[in-house]
């Protein structure tokens, strides 16, 4: 038994049968007619590496259901905070939840990032599709590789704490199991180590990044060149945005390889394993939010949707939020701008927050997978459902 996806098939299976020689699959490697191995993939680690990219194709997939899970809860989350009304300014139950900052600044930067996260996943997918007939090239491969570990880990922490952040604003309703947000959280914690541990994912990425750095090679290369503090800077300027975080992607990574190429074989081991894991985690952090930013931007010019300029900016203003001291240390972001980053975050909240009930009815959920608060909850708790769905309810009163 397990947390929660009972259905999920971590197990070890034996089969006792006998594969004929001829029908093992030899793409890589031969056994001939007198059991001698070969193989044309040098080395028991190169072997292995070649071996795991096939879970490349499985990250995806898993990434994709996880995008899936994110948004019901949103849409959970949003259409029962359009409908729960509490004390208004007039004393009475007149005002719906949403309507409340604490709500707001909870749930928009949060809705914000599954579209940004959706675009980058199909962006993941768009390439990987790409590199497909290139799987034999190392160098061209490296891509697909790259951006396949780096989503799976991103959408899966967005969506275990999507789903936990919704859970506690839908109050005690949202505790209840027949309201699904808590086998959402389950099902997230299935896909943060599914397919590879995100964190060792995150080493992965971080290293084959250096590799396609020293050749000169680089998914969406990042800009470089250092933002100016400018103390009357605008933050929703686009421009602005992009460069402080590829001026933060870039910094961190050329720090990772100016230190790790001063090292070699224990030395270098420990620098990854203990010493510097931190940095070596933000790198990657760091390449997945550029990247994921710059899908939205490239949505956003590419659409006529007005709220993306909003979504785009609250995703951008998320991340240096995330990491305002690192800026300020860098002299990136002066100390007036520091000071106003608040209130244009508030800012962005209350305007997404207008647009949050179209967003996730365009998520195209179907009505028979919500749970009883994402419709007429009052109506379904008029009578003793035993905390269930109304088929488990109606067995269970038998009883």
């Amino acid at each position: 038994a397990k947390m929660a996806v009972d259905g999920v098939d971590n197990a070890k299976l034996a089969f006792d049968v006998e594969v004929p020689r001829e029908a093992l699959l030899n793409r890589y490697s031969e056994v001939d007619e007198m059991g001698v191995f070969s193989s044309r993939v040098p080395g028991k680690r190169e072997r292995f590496l070649k071996v795991a990219d096939q879970l490349l194709s499985g990250r995806l997939c898993i990434a994709s259901m996880m995008m899936g899970s994110a948004k019901l809860a949103m849409c959970i989350a949003v259409r029962y905070g359009t409908s729960r009304l509490s004390t208004g300014p007039d004393g009475k139950s007149s005002m719906p939840v949403l309507a409340f900052g604490v709500q707001q600044r909870a749930l928009a930067p949060r809705l914000a990032k599954i579209v940004a996260c959706n675009l980058a996943l199909d962006f993941c997918k768009d390439r990987y599709a790409a590199r497909l007939p290139e799987v034999d090239d190392t160098d061209a491969w490296r891509e697909a590789v790259v951006l396949c570990c780096a989503i799976k880990p991103y959408v899966t922490w967005m969506c275990e704490d999507v789903a936990t952040t919704c859970r506690e604003r839908c109050g005690g309703q949202g505790y209840l199991k027949v309201n699904r947000l808590s086998d959402i959280i389950g099902f997230s914690h299935a896909g943060m180590t599914a397919e590879g541990d995100n964190k060792v994912l995150y080493m992965k990425v971080a290293k084959e990044l250096l590799i396609m750095v020293s050749q000169g090679r680089f998914v969406n290369k990042p800009v470089t060149k250092k933002p100016l503090p400018s103390a009357n800077g605008n933050w929703l300027d686009v421009d602005l945005q992009r460069s402080l975080l590829g001026f933060r992607e870039t910094s961190l990574m050329t720090t990772l390889a100016t230190m790790s190429a001063k090292l070699s074989g224990a030395d270098l081991y420990a620098s990854w394993m203990r010493r510097d894991a931190n940095l070596v985690q933000s790198v990657s952090l760091a390449f997945t939010e550029r990247l994921t930013f710059e899908q939205t931007v490239l949505a956003e010019q590419t659409s006529a949707i007005p709220v993306l300029a909003d979504i785009r900016s609250l995703v951008a203003l998320s991340f240096v939020a995330e990491n305002l001291a690192w800026f300020l240390v860098q002299g990136a972001v002066s100390a007036k701008m520091a000071e106003a980053l608040d209130g244009e975050v508030e800012a962005l909240c209350a305007r997404v927050t207008t647009q949050m009930p179209h967003v996730v009815e365009a998520f195209a959920i179907p009505e028979k997978l919500l749970p009883p608060i994402a419709h007429d909850w009052v109506a379904y708790n008029e009578h003793d459902n035993l905390g269930q769905s109304p088929h488990l309810a109606m067995t269970a009163s038998k009883l």
